[in-house]
């Protein structure tokens, strides 16, 4: 697990255990470097809008949150705001079929991103 750097760590831990199911889903996405709950062990260029749906709705489950999973418009929008970066219209084909999906910057871009929308950096431990 990744920890914050620097001055005022107390605070950033704290603002860290504040956050939304879906940031602390995104931060904990980012620290593991793959997207939890999505069965897949690497970061990935493209992942199927419905597997990072999913991926959220087990994250959900596995800490006994009990919250709706956003619908597919709303969850796109909760993505964009944390990660501008992130492509949210892509097609592409996965196994012989089209599929819409997300597409990732790479690791470390997309760990800056996190820290430009959280205010502060975090010592990722790669």
């Amino acid at each position: 697990r990744g920890r914050s750097r620097g001055q005022g760590s107390a605070s950033k831990v704290q603002k860290s255990l504040s956050l939304s199911p879906f940031k602390s889903w995104v931060q904990d996405c980012l620290l593991d470097g793959c997207i939890v709950g999505s069965g897949i062990d690497s970061w990935p260029e493209n992942i199927p809008k419905e597997t990072m749906r999913s991926a959220f709705a087990k994250y959900l489950k596995s800490r006994n949150i009990n919250s709706r999973v956003p619908d597919n418009v709303h969850f796109g929008r909760m993505l964009k705001e944390v990660l501008p970066p992130v492509d949210t219209e892509k097609k592409v084909t996965i196994d012989g079929k089209r599929e819409r999906c997300y597409r990732f910057p790479d690791l470390e871009s997309t760990r800056k991103e996190w820290e430009a929308h959280i205010g502060y950096e975090v010592d990722w431990e790669d």
